[in-house]
C-alpha cells in the first residue's frame, strides 16, 4: 500500500506540474490578446483624432485649440463636446504610450505594465482563445507554472492530507516488569 501511495504522490505532483505549466503558458497570451484589443482601439482613436485635426486645421486652428474654443464657449452643448473631445484625446494618449511601453519592455516588465495599464473596457473585450505559446517567454512562464504547480500540490494537498490524517503516532511500546 505505501508504494501505491507513493507512486500516487509522484503522479499527482507531476500532474499539478503539468497543469502550473499549461495554466501558466497562457497568461502571455492573455497579455498579448489584450495588447491586441489596445492596437486596435488605439488605431481606431487616431483615426477620429486625424479627423478632429481635419476640422481643426479648417478653421485655422490646432487641435489643442479647438477642444479649448470647445471647452471654453458659454453654450453646454459646445462644452460637452470639448469634454468628450478631450476625453478621445487622453484616451488616444494612454493607449499609445501603453503599446510603446509593452513594445519596448523586456518579459519581466510586462505584467507590471499590463496590471498597471489595465482598461476594464478594453479587458472586457478581449475575446481569449487558449493556445501553446513556443516562444521564449512562453517557455518562461511554463517553468513559472511547472514550480507553482508543484508548490500548490505540496502546500494544499498534502496539508490537507496531514490535517485530515494527522502522522501515525508511535505507540507506547507497554513496560513489562520483569519478576522481582
Amino acid at each position: 500500500m505505501k508504494y501505491i501511495m507513493k507512486a500516487l504522490d509522484h503522479l499527482m505532483d507531476r500532474v499539478f506540474a503539468v497543469a502550473g505549466a499549461l495554466a501558466c503558458s497562457q497568461i502571455p497570451r492573455f497579455m498579448q490578446q489584450y495588447m491586441d484589443v489596445m492596437s486596435g482601439a488605439y488605431a481606431e482613436s487616431k483615426k477620429a483624432m486625424d479627423i478632429l485635426k481635419e476640422q481643426a486645421a479648417s478653421t485655422g486652428k490646432s487641435l489643442e485649440e479647438f477642444i479649448n474654443k470647445h471647452l471654453q464657449n458659454m453654450d453646454p452643448d459646445f462644452q460637452a463636446s470639448g469634454r468628450s473631445m478631450m476625453s478621445a484625446f487622453e484616451r488616444m494618449q494612454f493607449y499609445k504610450q501603453t503599446l510603446e511601453l509593452w513594445r519596448e519592455s523586456p518579459i519581466w516588465k510586462k505584467p507590471y505594465i499590463f496590471f498597471t495599464h489595465l482598461d476594464m473596457d478594453l479587458l472586457a473585450a478581449v475575446d481569449f482563445t487558449p493556445g501553446l505559446p513556443l516562444n521564449a517567454e512562453g517557455l518562461v512562464y511554463a517553468l513559472a507554472g511547472i514550480v507553482a504547480g508543484i508548490i500548490f500540490y505540496q502546500l494544499t494537498i498534502k496539508f490537507t492530507y496531514y490535517i485530515l490524517f494527522g502522522r501515525k503516532r508511535k505507540q507506547a511500546k507497554p513496560v513489562i516488569n520483569p519478576p522481582s
